[in-house]
């Protein structure tokens, strides 16, 4: 029996190793880009060989911005067009020499999220990893369990990046908390070609205040994360 004993502690062994060689993809460095008038977040990503901005409607009263920020670089990120709106996310096109230095997020369209996807959210480049709880697939909006407190306030807008494929997947809305968020929620993204010139507007201001002009607004309970 001794040999069947080892063969089999052999094979458990070798089934554990190959689990254990299937981790979760780190989170890519990236810092969140600013919402104009300091509203919200945003971020470039590319898909198609293309390169856009995303970030939410309700940031701007469902207009586009004219313009974005980045704690990068010095100088305005110019919004030239709406390519696609959402339920409350939007996908603009974008003139910036400055911005096309810096790595974009990527996207790509066969990545579907599901329950128990580790995913991971960010506020500016430092990011929170989290697990996928539920979906609502009419709303196309998904629920987070984060591991660690998130300071969500002014975090609307900004990426939700799989740690299944290492791309961008969706775009954050709300928080239960706007300090030490526990649950968060994000629309999925996606892009479409569907050309639209942007609606002027400044977005909402942002009242809380964080170090080194880092500003905030704070979102309502289980609402939108400002």
């Amino acid at each position: 029996m001794k040999p069947v004993i080892s063969l089999i502690f052999i094979m458990c062994a070798s089934a554990l190793e190959a689990q254990d060689a299937v981790k979760d993809v780190p989170a890519p460095k990236y810092s969140t880009l600013l919402g104009e008038d300091l509203s919200g977040s945003g971020f470039h990503f590319t898909a198609g060989g293309k390169r856009y901005l995303a970030c939410s409607l309700h940031q701007f009263e469902g207009k586009a911005p004219s313009i974005m920020g980045s704690m990068e670089f010095e100088g305005q990120i110019k919004v030239s067009g709406r390519v696609y709106a959402g339920k409350d996310i939007q996908v603009l096109s974008y003139v910036s020499a400055e911005l096309d230095k810096q790595e974009p997020l990527k996207f790509d369209p066969k990545v579907t999220p599901a329950v128990g996807d580790k995913v991971y959210c960010y506020d500016f480049e430092e990011s929170y990893p989290g697990v996928i709880v539920a979906i609502d697939p009419d709303q196309r909006n998904y629920s987070v369990r984060l591991s660690k407190p998130y300071p969500a306030g002014g975090n609307s807008g900004s990426p939700i990046v799989s740690a299944v494929s290492g791309t961008v997947v969706g775009v954050l809305l709300t928080a239960n908390d706007p300090k030490a968020a526990s649950i968060v929620g994000f629309e999925l993204l996606k892009p479409q070609a569907k050309a639209e010139k942007p609606a002027a507007g400044k977005g909402e201001s942002r009242p809380e205040s964080k170090p080194e002009g880092k500003q905030k607004t704070q979102p309502k309970s289980e609402e939108r994360s400002r």
